[in-house]
């Protein structure tokens, strides 16, 4: 199960995220509502989100749907989102691929 918690940085004009758990499709989708709605109060398009402490599904099907998931709730499509892992990971590295796609 993931948790997660999203926060808006006033100082830093920054929305940080910190993640952990298994990343899923419907943990996802809570997420990516909660931050277009924290980007529409503080109008901010930027995302730090620290993935240190999360791991992604193993399902390839999924984790190719995850963009997809994300565009659908709402987030712009100008938002800049950076990530802090751990480690390297294959499929940390396909979602990246397939988000940029």
């Amino acid at each position: 199960m993931m948790k997660y918690k999203l926060s808006y940085d006033q100082e830093q004009d920054l929305i940080v995220g910190k993640v952990e758990g298994e990343i899923d499709p419907h943990a996802v989708k809570a997420m990516a509502t909660e931050f277009a709605e924290l980007v529409n109060r503080s109008g901010c398009r930027k995302l730090l989100n620290d993935l240190r402490g999360a791991h992604i599904t193993s399902s390839t099907f999924d984790i190719y749907n995850m963009p997809r998931i994300v565009d659908t709730q709402g987030v712009p499509i100008s938002c800049r989102r950076a990530f802090l892992l751990s480690g390297s990971s294959e499929d940390f590295n396909f979602l990246e691929t397939v988000s940029i796609n």
